[in-house]
């Protein structure tokens, strides 16, 4: 699909907020920032208790939705690419406010999973970050969810998807104001609890560092810069270290919410949720035994223009043509031991075509039966114990051509 024109709008709609990024391509897969907006609806406001977007909620939304589809036509985009997270996915009432959004704004909206999510969030980071060979953990905390990817340099391990927003949190488990001792005790034991149910110990090998994107993260940041006196207009690649992460939460837990308010770097309408969001932080830190946090500034909605160039024929990235190359880019990736792999694919191919004539197999078993030959050993680039979990991740995360996520399953 082309568009003619190279200016592209992405749009976020979060739990908390919604933020729109309107951008113009250019011949070297990089784009120019031509405006960065955000409005704070709270569009997960009361959703823990009544499973619906309220209807003043919904008309904040709207609201801040005709007026950046009009910021967006100023600047004469080609295409508006609009995506509707946590709030919307969970909410009743979720597919008709879509349909109500469209109606009045003319702005198509897809309701995408915690995994989309997460990807959109993978593609922003590896846009800023080189990780090398190096596990690392992606978080992005929203208002309703929190998205955890776990990776090792490109190739992506786990992705979980937990109730960890910051706004449902604060509903769920935060109503005195400060923040109580007891209130704070049972929010940190949820939070753990979700880690262990989510995360597979397994997985959880000493990591470089966690990148972090949403409000909550990138208030972490513009808050330590501002008591360091530095400016704090970007936190983009801004490093935190976990010592700090303490430090902030116990000073912010204490004082009550007006307070919290005038704090330097933190915007006042966050002041209420900031708790929450720094203590899922804080836990996701201790759980992953990691020290440092780097901060992506822009997130899921700049992965959503990342997308949207390829989408939109703007991204020069070289196409696989087949799924051996694929399959073979891959393995060596992991450092497969590609001689190994190929006399395994040989000798199942041969066992598998004696067999045609009584399995009725087709040609389609035939590749997937390849396929799973050629990496079934990837896992050993994650760790030894457990390899064959590790390979079953790392295939059911990869772009792999022409393989269905059924099929890589």
């Amino acid at each position: 699909m082309m568009v003619g024109n190279k200016r592209l709008a992405a749009i976020d709609i979060g739990s908390n907020s919604i933020r729109c990024l309107v951008v113009e391509a250019n011949e070297n897969e990089v784009f120019r920032v031509l405006d960065d907006e955000k409005a704070t609806v709270r569009l997960g406001e009361g959703l823990h208790r009544t499973k619906r977007i309220s209807t003043a909620a919904g008309e904040r939304a709207r609201d801040a939705l005709l007026r950046m589809g009009k910021i967006a036509k100023s600047l004469g985009v080609g295409a508006i690419e609009a995506v509707a997270t946590s709030a919307v996915r969970k909410a009743e009432n979720g597919l008709e406010f879509v349909a109500e959004i469209e109606a009045e704004t003319g702005i198509d909206i897809r309701i995408i999973s915690g995994e989309e999510e997460a990807e959109l969030a993978v593609l922003s980071a590896r846009h800023h970050f080189s990780m090398g060979n190096s596990p690392y953990a992606l978080v992005d905390i929203g208002g309703g969810s929190a998205e955890l990817v776990l990776a090792t340099g490109n190739l992506v391990e786990n992705i979980v998807s937990m109730g960890l927003g910051a706004v449902y949190l604060t509903e769920a488990f935060l109503s005195n104001d400060p923040v109580s001792k007891s209130e704070l005790l049972a929010l940190r034991k949820h939070i753990r609890k979700k880690l262990r149910k989510n995360l597979d110990a397994s997985y959880c090998q000493p990591l470089q560092c966690i990148i972090g994107s949403g409000g909550s993260i990138t208030s972490i940041g513009r808050m330590l810069m501002a008591q360091r006196g530095e400016s704090y207009d970007s936190v983009n690649r801004y490093e935190v270290l976990h010592s700090d992460v303490v430090h902030l939460l116990a000073k912010l837990h204490r004082i009550p919410c007006r307070d919290r308010r005038s704090v330097p770097g933190l915007s006042p309408e966050r002041a209420d949720i900031i708790v929450a969001g720094v203590t899922v932080i804080d836990e996701l830190m201790h759980f992953l035994g990691t020290n440092i946090l780097r901060i992506n500034e822009r997130g899921i909605r700049e992965g959503l223009i990342l997308q949207s160039l390829e989408k939109f024929g703007f991204s020069k990235r070289n196409l696989v043509r087949n799924w051996r190359e694929a399959v073979e880019s891959l393995a060596r990736s992991c450092h497969v031991d590609l001689v190994h792999a190929e006399q395994t694919r040989s000798l199942a191919t041969e066992i598998f075509d004696t067999l045609v004539p009584v399995t009725g197999f087709d040609e389609r078993d035939r590749t997937l039966l390849e396929a799973a030959a050629l990496l079934h050993d990837i896992g050993y680039f994650i760790n030894y114990a457990k390899h064959h979990k590790h390979s079953y991740h790392l295939i059911r995360h990869a772009s792999l051509f022409d393989f269905s996520p059924r099929e890589k399953s």
